[in-house]
Order: C-alpha cells, then structure tokens, then sequence
C-alpha cells in the first residue's frame, strides 16, 4: 500500500474513560504534563529529553519525602540522570535519523543543525508530532520511565529491610546506612526491566554493592576460597557477601598499587583462581569482570559457576572431536586468559 492509502486508514482514537488505559499511556501523559524545557550540558540532540525529565524529577523529590531512607541531593541526581542516560540511548536513533532526512539536500548535516533540531523539540507539541511518527518510540518511553521507578523503589525498600545487617557488615551506624550520600547506578548490563547493579555510598563514608540477583552461589565460593586458604601457604582474597531473597549485597572492590614483588604473586593467586575455576567449570571472567587490586586479583561476577558441560557433536571427525574435547578441559573457556578473536 502507498502512504497516501496507509494514511487514510489510520484514524485517531479517543479513550472514554481514560483510567481503562494501559499504565504506559498514563506514564506517558503524566510526562507530558509535567514537560518543562530546560538547559542541557549534555550534546544537543539529547537536550529535548530534558523537558520530560522534569516530571521524573518531581517523582524523585516525593520519593525522597516519603521514603525511610534519607537521599542526598547527589543521591537524587544520581537517579534522574540514569533514566535520562536510558531515554537518550531509546531515542537518539530516531532522532538522528529524522535529522539527517530533514538535511537530506544538503548532507552531511551542518554543526548548527543538530542544535536547532534540539530547540524545535524544546515544546510538547513538537514532541507529540515526532510519536504521532513513531508510536512504539513513546510507548518504550514510558514503560522505561515505569520501569526506573520500580527499580528505583525496590532498591530503597531493600535497603531499609537490610539496613541493620549492612551496618553491622559495615562497621557504620544505622543511620548512616539509611542515608545515602550518592548512587552509581548502571553498573553493568541491565536485566528484568531495568533492574542493575549499583553502589550504593552511604552518609559515614562506607559503601556497598547492590546487586539484583541471587547471591547465593557468590556466598559459596567465597567460603570455598575461605576453606583454601586455611590449606595453602599463598592466600587468595574474599569479600563479605550478604544473599537476601532473590538479590542481595556485597563488599565494594577498590583498586590499590604495588610493588614488584607483589606483581609476581599477584599472577601466582591469579593462576592459583584459574585452577579454582577450571574445576567447578566458571566461565565469562574476561576483563570487564576481573579487577587487579594491588597483588590480588578479584572476581567481581561469579554468577556464571558450575555451568553445563555440552557434549561433542556426532557428526565431528575424531580428531576434531579429541581437540574440542582438549580445549573444553583446559582453563581456556573461563575466558581469564588471553586469546585470539578472529574476525
């Protein structure tokens, strides 16, 4: 069909009661209603994002009134720029991609083109005519502002409840604990709807880990390196993990410097965890899951132990079959050690 005849067909439809719509059509026209332009520091085709952060701001300031832990003004900046962050990746795409047909003539788009884009988008109308383009745009707008908002809570709500364990595993006050100076949100990939890892500095000073999932298997290989180290001359490190009902905390990893010596046994522990996991099958420990901390190297995902072994192919030759074997019984597949990506 042409554009002309898809055009015809559409037609727009009105909602009698609107309390019967979806929670993203209310998410979205709550968004709408508390549009507000405002300055951006950020690049200027994400500036219009602003105007809808305006509403999420509201939202964070009633959060920080009703909740039983305290939030810092950093703590709720921390929060609104994580949602912003996610509608900037959401609609970039489109957005470049309206501006760049709107300079179709005259291509590569100018420097002041993408500022005055930004600033036609600095009004609701301007906004309503872009979704009225794209739909799903809006609709995926919303339901990532929904979904921030019950990441965001769940996240304080569970504070509260672990509040006195964290600060005995801390060594803070339980006030300090239940006011939270600052949040680092977005540490990793995010999973269920949003939900990721964060850390969470609370007022005295001491930090933790928040992460989403549970954290029983972490729990269990930090008592089986605890049960090591009381049988080997060279210890290996741990760190406190406190696994709740299907999330759960942990102790913050710093990073340190040291000295030759320390450089030579930090690769000794290193190979000594290589082993460690080859046995119990561990996997995904590439870099961006490891940190060097002075002569220690620690693990900072261990969700990925104990994984299934898959058995060779029927159709491989039995000199192909007895490499794949070798390598699948080498430390290679936990990903710690260096190798060739090809392609």
């Amino acid at each position: 069909r042409s554009p002309a005849e898809l055009d015809a067909a559409l037609s727009d439809v009105a909602i009698a009661d609107p309390h019967t719509a979806d929670t993203w059509n209310l998410a979205l026209l709550e968004l709408f209603d508390g549009f507000a332009p405002a300055a951006s520091d950020g690049e200027p085709i994400a500036a219009p994002l602003t105007g809808f952060g305006n509403a999420a701001r509201r939202w964070v300031a009633a959060l920080a009134q009703r909740s039983s832990v305290a939030l810092a003004e950093r703590a709720q900046q921390a929060i609104l720029d994580h949602l912003l962050d996610h509608w900037r990746f959401l609609v970039t795409p489109t957005l470049f991609s309206e501006l760049h047909v709107a300079n179709a003539m005259r291509a590569p788009a100018p420097p002041q083109a993408y500022a005055e884009y930004a600033a036609r988008l600095s009004s609701p109308d301007a906004w309503w005519e872009v979704l009225g383009h794209y739909p799903v745009l809006g609709r995926l707008i919303a339901e990532r502002y929904l979904d921030w908002q019950a990441m965001i809570q769940r996240l304080l709500d569970r504070l509260a409840a672990a509040a006195a364990l964290l600060a005995a595993r801390l060594g803070a006050l339980l006030d300090d604990v239940r006011s939270i100076a600052g949040l680092e949100l977005g540490m990793g990939d995010l999973h269920d709807r949003g939900e990721t890892v964060a850390i969470v500095h609370f007022a005295g000073g001491a930090a933790a880990v928040y992460k989403p999932r549970d954290l029983r298997i972490a729990a269990w290989f930090m008592t089986l390196i605890e049960w090591l180290d009381r049988r080997t001359a060279v210890q290996l490190s741990t760190r406190w993990v406190l696994p709740r009902p299907g999330y759960g905390w942990e102790e913050r990893v710093g990073t340190a410097s040291t000295t030759p010596a320390g450089a030579r046994r930090f690769y000794h522990r290193a190979g000594m965890l290589l082993r460690v996991l080859q046995l119990i099958d561990g996997r995904d420990f590439h870099h961006g899951n490891v940190r060097c901390r002075g002569e220690w190297l620690e693990l900072l995902d261990l969700e990925a132990l104990f994984q299934p072994r898959t058995r060779s192919a029927e159709e491989m030759s039995p000199s192909l079959r007895a490499a794949w074997t070798a390598l699948r019984e080498s430390p290679i597949p936990v990903a710690l050690l260096p190798e060739w990506q090809l392609g």
